[in-house]
């Protein structure tokens, strides 16, 4: 999602690059204005995550792969392969 808005940043710079007459300038503002966006959202996200929660899905998705690797006789982490 982040990612997808601040692509904006490129069509913008060339608004302001052409359209607003800003030449060079324009480019520089439009990609700065994306990549702060990017940033200010990201540490949003971050900070409003629940982490503990999330630390629960994760150990979830390890369990079944243990039991699906232990189920199937399989290793898939590192080590010989066969």
């Amino acid at each position: 999602m982040v990612r997808l808005v601040c692509w904006t940043g490129i069509p913008f710079g060339i608004w302001l690059a052409f359209r607003c007459n800003a030449g060079l300038h324009g480019l520089w503002y439009g990609l700065t204005v994306a990549l702060v966006y990017g940033a200010v959202v990201s540490v949003w996200m971050g900070l409003h995550v629940d982490w503990n929660k999330e630390s629960e899905k994760v150990q979830k998705r390890l369990e079944a792969v243990k039991a699906n690797q232990d189920e199937h006789g399989r290793h898939s982490g590192g080590g010989e392969r066969v």
